[in-house]
């Protein structure tokens, strides 16, 4: 949340509305995307997609530029 609050210095409310509403939205995205994998391949997969996205992740934590 700080890091949404840093790119949006005075609108410390609007940043944390967007933060707050797309969490909320990842939540169900994930839920509808793991049921779709799980129902096409199985649900070890699921977890394996998730590793796949963590790794990619931590790429693009280590090329944030500090704000």
């Amino acid at each position: 949340m700080l890091y949404f609050q840093d790119l949006m210095p005075g609108q410390a409310g609007a940043a944390t509305t967007l933060y707050t509403n797309t969490t909320r939205v990842g939540w169900i995205i994930a839920g509808s995307m793991a049921g779709i994998v799980a129902e096409i391949w199985n649900y070890h997969t699921v977890f394996w997609i998730a590793l796949v996205m963590c790794v990619v992740t931590i790429g693009c934590l280590t090329r944030i530029k500090d704000v």
